[in-house]
């Protein structure tokens, strides 16, 4: 769930649904707004980062649990 920091209480802005399952925890980052803006500056097609790819492949970790068996995050 993606919530808004200043109206908790609102609601999620926005809902994921991911193909695998998390482990229990929090996860967030907490940025000023300029840097937000800088970095969609740099990930332009012509800014020194690049734009954004999306994944192609599970990355190497999430391979090793598969063949392992044990599913990407430790799902089945």
């Amino acid at each position: 769930m993606i919530l808004d920091a200043q109206s908790v209480s609102a609601g999620p802005l926005a809902i994921i649904h991911l193909p695998f399952k998390l482990r229990l925890g929090l996860h967030g980052n907490f940025v000023d707004h300029r840097d937000i803006e800088n970095w969609q500056r740099r990930r332009t097609p012509g800014g020194d980062v690049g734009p954004l790819l999306p994944a192609r492949e599970p990355l190497p970790w999430q391979k090793l649990l598969n063949r392992a068996g044990n599913g990407v995050n430790g799902a089945h």
